[in-house]
């Protein structure tokens, strides 16, 4: 029996003189200190990639768009304008509200003659952003490549008011746009007038030391050249047939001095064959307007042979409205 002072001992605590206590019981695997830190750190995984999805899916999103963007670019160099526009529309699905690629796919739709969907580009861009000049500008080409030249000169003005004020291309365009329509010649000749007083003041200074000076200075002259060709188109319709050959003449001769410049500097700059065609297609273009107006003006004067002669060669050259060339 046993004593006041030691109480009986129940089952599970007895035990027989000399043994051990017994082993606790084995920890399940939730309860293994390891497994607890693993789980936590999934969890913690797990929450970040919740939490940081929309980022990532929004970048990975960014990146698409800009190799679409790079496919366009591609197509587009090789003169495919309607698989151009095709990848653009992959590149605004993944990014929407990039008006950059809205004007990209409008000038590419200009190009593939989709003149409704330009616009429509063009006007989606103007209702996002009011302010941008660019936009009216390029929309005023659509209208002209649509034989619609006095629907162009109001955006061709809107671009000029948002423009800044010592800007001249904005006024040769404005200018440039009138002729086209053929309305409000007084006027043109006064705009293209300020965009040579303001090219004037945007003459290149550059050390001859630059390596970029000639370049920088041709590119001016090229400018000066356009300037020009459009105030003796001007000139021709204003019935000024002296002034507008003089101004014509001087024209194509910058324009053929310049294309030296930039074609020797291509040919420096190792450019591919099809990098140089495409250069020569643009001076090309450039010519034939510039050949086309001055057979107009030859005309005028009654100078038959060299009208034929200017004209004949602007033809060869690629003078088309149809394309936009004029």
């Amino acid at each position: 029996m046993s004593s006041l002072e030691e109480p009986p001992a129940s089952p599970a605590t007895s035990r027989v003189a000399g043994d051990k206590f017994p082993s606790a019981p084995p920890l399940r695997w939730w309860q293994n200190r390891g497994t607890r830190v693993a789980i936590l750190a999934a969890g913690a995984v797990l929450f970040l990639a919740l939490a940081l999805w929309p980022v990532a899916r929004s970048m990975s999103r960014v990146v698409m768009a800009r190799w679409w963007h790079g496919q366009a670019d591609a197509h587009a160099k090789a003169g495919d304008f309607k698989q151009a526009v095709a990848d653009l529309d992959q590149a605004i699905a993944m990014a929407p509200s990039n008006l950059n690629y809205y004007t990209e796919r409008a000038k590419f739709r200009l190009e593939a003659r989709d003149f409704a969907g330009s616009l429509a580009d063009f006007e989606h861009i103007i209702k996002a952003n009011p302010g941008y000049a660019d936009a009216y500008a390029y929309r005023s080409r659509v209208a002209q490549r649509q034989g619609r030249y006095a629907d162009a000169v109001p955006d061709l003005t809107k671009a000029l008011e948002l423009s800044t004020a010592t800007e001249p291309e904005p006024w040769n365009n404005r200018a440039y746009g009138r002729a086209l329509a053929k309305v409000e010649l007084p006027e043109a000749l006064t705009d293209v007038e300020r965009a040579l007083k303001l090219l004037k003041l945007h003459a290149p200074k550059v050390p001859d030391s630059n390596a970029n000076a000639e370049l920088l200075r041709t590119d001016h002259r090229l400018k000066e050249a356009s300037y020009l060709d459009t105030r003796g188109y001007v000139h021709h319709l204003l019935g000024n047939q002296e002034q507008a050959l003089e101004d014509l003449n001087r024209a194509i001769e910058l324009h053929k001095d310049c294309r030296k410049v930039f074609v020797a500097a291509a040919e420096k700059a190792e450019l591919s064959a099809p990098q140089l065609e495409d250069l020569g297609k643009e001076f090309d273009q450039v010519d034939a307007v510039m050949l086309h107006h001055r057979g107009l003006v030859q005309q005028a004067l009654g100078h038959e042979k060299e009208a034929d002669a200017d004209l004949q060669w602007s033809e060869e050259l690629g003078y088309n409205p149809a394309v936009g060339v004029e």
